[in-house]
């Protein structure tokens, strides 16, 4: 999230030298950690551990990823065609969830047919702005939090019924997202509670407004690398694509794996 507000600001100056000494100030990160300070942290350990009271072991779908040491990550990729992101959307909308809830609900019935379990449970990325918090959206820092999700999985159960289940838990638990995953395992007494994670990836500017910037700025970017990396042994992660009007035009869908855990063509049936 924070960088592309830094190339913005860069970007902004840069074409502008002037403003750097009119602009507004961006808001501070020490905002946010006066914020974690005034908030009831006891409350908020309660609310996890309840949520996660009866859980006796993990949702694992490795044997023992990088027990020997060995932790390489490959990426296979998928891609959801703008055609079927409109249909997405509708179901969705319909039902009155987000889009990050169906692929919650998604990962939890791919996770049904890798463990055999009915009652699974993951991890998430989430932003981590509070927003009540004036201007967060602006500010640059660490935000990013992983919370675990919690998925009772019934043959029954009507598709948009777990859609709505999802989306109530998730709501139930928003304001408990500045807790990070340690102080989670503390609080409901476990270790580990799930080995793969899932990512929806919503950022503040999309491309087409940074090629903008680039442009008005009179610059040329040659390349642009980034190097990530998960501790998990199946990281799925959503990011949408976007026309140069910035509206969503589809979804691309990598999904991350370590490959003393998985080979190319079982990642591939996984996504």
């Amino acid at each position: 999230w924070s960088m592309p507000l830094l190339m913005r600001e860069l970007l902004d100056y840069y074409g502008s030298p002037t403003r750097i000494d009119t602009a507004e100030p961006a808001p501070s990160y020490r905002d946010y950690l006066a914020w974690l300070q005034r908030q009831d942290t006891d409350t908020a350990k309660r609310a996890w551990a309840q949520a996660f009271a009866d859980v006796d072991s993990p949702t694992r779908v490795a044997r023992g990823a990088g027990a020997d040491g060995h932790t390489s990550a490959t990426e296979v990729s998928a891609e959801l065609t703008a055609d079927r992101f409109d249909r997405l959307r509708r179901v969705v909308s319909d039902t009155a969830v987000t889009v990050n809830t169906a692929l919650a609900a998604a990962w939890a019935l791919n996770l049904r047919v890798l463990t055999g379990e009915t009652d699974v449970i993951f991890g998430s990325a989430v932003s981590g702005r509070p927003p009540e918090l004036p201007m967060v959206d602006r500010t640059l820092g660490m935000f990013l939090n992983t919370v675990p999700v919690r998925v009772h999985l019934d043959p029954t159960t009507p598709i948009r019924q777990l859609l709505t289940r999802i989306q109530d838990r998730h709501a139930h638990l928003l304001d408990h997202h500045h807790i990070g995953l340690p102080e989670i395992h503390r609080s409901i007494g476990v270790t580990e509670l799930f080995d793969t994670a899932i990512a929806y990836q919503s950022f503040p500017l999309d491309r087409s407004t940074l090629q903008h910037l680039v442009d008005s700025a009179g610059l040329r970017v040659d390349d642009i690398t980034g190097i990530d990396a998960t501790p998990y042994p199946l990281s799925l992660i959503v990011a949408p694509k976007h026309d140069d009007h910035g509206d969503t035009q589809g979804l691309q869908i990598p999904l991350r794996f370590l490959d003393t855990e998985f080979d190319t063509a079982h990642a591939r049936r996984i996504l």
